[in-house]
């Protein structure tokens, strides 16, 4: 192999590199995030579930789901105390 090819090869690895560090913080906070979303339609569907036999459910939408995904369960006692109180 000559010393170009070294060369190339070196800087090909450094600029994967680069590119690697440089992408990996926001790909970890938009997986961060959809785990969120996930995290919050699973606790609404539960919340659905186990409400359904008292008759209290929440309204599933981007807004509930974001709220009950990054508060988890303090975010869910929010909703249903906020629906409460708009219904009032």
């Amino acid at each position: 192999m000559s010393i170009e090819t070294v060369l190339t090869y070196l800087f090909l690895v450094l600029l994967l590199y680069t590119l690697a560090r440089l992408f990996a913080g926001p790909l970890r906070t938009a997986f961060r995030f959809l785990l969120y979303i996930c995290l919050g339609i699973i606790l609404i569907y539960g919340a659905n579930w186990l409400g359904g036999f008292f008759g209290a459910t929440l309204a599933v939408n981007p807004f509930s789901i974001l709220i009950a995904g990054f508060l988890n369960i303090p975010g869910l006692i929010l909703l249903f105390v906020i629906q409460y109180w708009l219904r009032l």
